[in-house]
């Protein structure tokens, strides 16, 4: 079976319980292998009836870029009689996922309204980018989370906290709604039509610092021979709620053009993910 799924590059699993014959433990371990070790990418949309809370306790839990809230089953108290337009946040501004300039809609950053439930969740898990949120409501650790893309060994993993996206089609048609799914799926397939292989490897000079002390981090290349492009290549520093805490540039030195650096100081303390934001010609995110 592992045969046929290595054909597909990316699995979506809506509103689905895994707890029953539908996927074996077997097959949800084969799927996390698929995204860990094969660079597959998985898709999860939330649903009312079992996503993402029946996924607690099993081999494809550990797939979601979100922490799943125990206490949310799916159920509001009451009826949700007014809809809400998703908060895209930086980092989903940024993204092709959000990017819907047309020349009829020029706006970048608004999201469709249309969406009434939602799944309620604790908060993204470190090193995912969350990008878009709910424009009111929230967690201890922050906004409520919507759409977050996350990684998973060589693979990506994406979570969508809604199954009403369909709504959009009753005032834009199909133009929201294709945009958005054709560059998850791109999005997520692309470790896997790279054959899997990060060519990139970011590392600090030590793993613990103590306050007030800079951190030198730097980027390079597996293959030494060859060298880095240049191009508005930036380190992304969160915290342990996964909140942007820090950017900076990496550049390349006068004398060595196979890596890229930089330094920064820390204003606060605690746990902190790094990671790289643009410019590969491969298109790989370390």
């Amino acid at each position: 079976v592992m045969e046929e799924l290595r054909q597909y590059d990316v699995i979506v699993l809506g509103d689905v319980d895994v707890r029953s014959d539908w996927l074996t433990p077997i097959q949800q371990r084969m799927i996390l292998d698929f995204v860990s070790e094969q660079a597959g990418g998985v898709a999860f949309m939330a649903g009312p009836t079992n996503m993402p809370y029946r996924l607690t306790g099993s081999p494809l839990e550990k797939l979601l870029p979100v922490r799943i809230d125990p206490l949310f089953s799916g159920e509001y108290e009451s009826e949700i009689t007014s809809d809400f337009s998703a908060e895209l946040t930086r980092e989903g501004r940024e993204h092709p996922i959000f990017q819907f300039a047309t020349a009829t809609s020029p706006s970048r950053e608004a999201v469709p309204a249309g969406w009434y439930w939602f799944a309620r969740v604790l908060s993204a898990r470190p090193a995912a980018e969350v990008l878009a949120q709910h424009p009111t409501i929230g967690t201890a650790a922050g906004p409520m989370p919507l759409v977050v893309l996350g990684r998973f060994g060589r693979g990506r993993t994406f979570y969508f906290g809604s199954d009403e996206m369909w709504r959009w089609r009753q005032f834009s048609g199909e133009m929201y709604y294709d945009h958005v799914w054709l560059q998850v799926l791109r999005t997520l397939a692309r470790n896997r039509k790279l054959g899997g292989a990060c060519p990139w490897r970011l590392e600090t000079d030590r793993r613990e610092y103590e306050p007030g002390q800079t951190v030198s981090a730097s980027l390079t290349r597996n293959e030494s021979s060859a060298a880095i492009e240049e191009d508005d290549v930036e380190l992304v520093v969160r915290d342990s709620h996964n909140s942007l805490v820090h950017r900076t540039s990496l550049r390349a030195g006068s004398s060595d053009r196979s890596a890229l650096s930089t330094q920064f100081v820390p204003t606060s303390t605690g746990l902190f993910t790094l990671s790289v934001d643009g410019g590969h010609e491969s298109g790989c995110e370390v």
